[in-house]
């Protein structure tokens, strides 16, 4: 009976020894199966990270190889106001003099500018400045006398630059810029400061200006670019290649400067005729294409 029961205890053990095996054996498969995917996970990561490098070189190395030009839009357009500088200078032996009738003539100006329809906004001051005028003749030659003795009591002068030169007069200028915007009447407006400033009176400046060029400047880009892109396609096609996108824009916007007038004094009754002709925005702006 205890050989029976030693034999039964003896083949179970040997059972759950065989099924404890089994399953070690099947834990260390799976185990095995689970590193081989991630593995297969880790080569496809890799594999992706090489193909985007290799895809970054070929747009870097695409870039390199692109072409760069300069492309230059212009655009015209009626001028439709005006900028005028009108200086009123005064010269005299004594600066409080100079200066008062400088005054009484700039608000005379004023007076008439806004008796033509000039709005206080369109009056702007730009200079009002005091400036000396010194005596540039060369210094008289010394006394062939010795000077006389000085008293013992007379007080020293303080030192001083014997040689600079005397001031003989003071000039006051007061320069306002006044901006039209009826171009049709600018040289009636013009015509009366003169008048009324009498030779004190300077036209110092004068420009024609289109007042809102925002249209005009974008008419002027349309056409930088466009012949940017002509130039660009016309060296990719010379180099056998395709143009491609975009790469970078870069823009420089130029215009034409103040029209120069000389400058005019008073001389009686003056009419300044007025022609506006055209003003012309210029656009230039530098690109780069990539070649494909």
């Amino acid at each position: 009976m205890r050989s029976v029961q030693g034999s039964i205890r003896s083949g179970r053990a040997m059972a759950a020894g065989v099924a404890a095996a089994s399953l070690l054996v099947a834990c260390s498969g799976d185990a095995g199966g689970a590193v081989d995917r991630v593995g297969d996970v880790e080569a496809a990561a890799q594999q992706t990270e090489q193909d985007q490098s290799e895809q970054d070189q070929t747009e870097q190395d695409r870039r390199v190889g692109g072409v760069t030009v300069v492309g230059e839009g212009r655009a015209s357009a009626v001028p439709d106001s005006a900028r005028v500088l009108v200086g009123v200078g005064v010269t005299s032996p004594d600066v409080g003099a100079a200066f008062g009738e400088a005054n009484d003539v700039m608000v005379d100006v004023l007076d008439a500018l806004r008796e033509q329809g000039v709005a206080d906004e369109h009056l702007r001051t730009r200079e009002l400045s005091v400036s000396e005028r010194r005596d540039d003749r060369p210094p008289a030659p010394p006394p062939d006398d010795p000077p006389p003795a000085r008293p013992p009591d007379e007080p020293i002068a303080p030192p001083g630059d014997a040689n600079e030169p005397e001031v003989i007069a003071y000039t006051v200028a007061n320069q306002v810029e006044v901006t039209i915007r009826d171009l049709d009447r600018a040289g009636e407006i013009i015509s009366a400061a003169v008048d009324v400033g009498g030779p004190a009176i300077r036209i110092q400046r004068f420009s024609l200006a289109v007042d809102d060029d925002a249209m005009l400047l974008d008419d002027a880009r349309s056409a930088a670019f466009a012949d940017a892109e002509r130039r660009a396609a016309q060296y990719a096609e010379l180099a056998g290649r395709d143009l491609g996108e975009v790469m970078a824009i870069s823009e420089v916007i130029g215009s034409p400067g103040p029209v120069p007038v000389p400058e005019i004094a008073h001389d009686g009754r003056v009419t300044a005729p007025i022609e506006p002709g055209q003003q012309e925005a210029v656009v230039r702006i530098q690109t780069t294409w990539a070649l494909d």
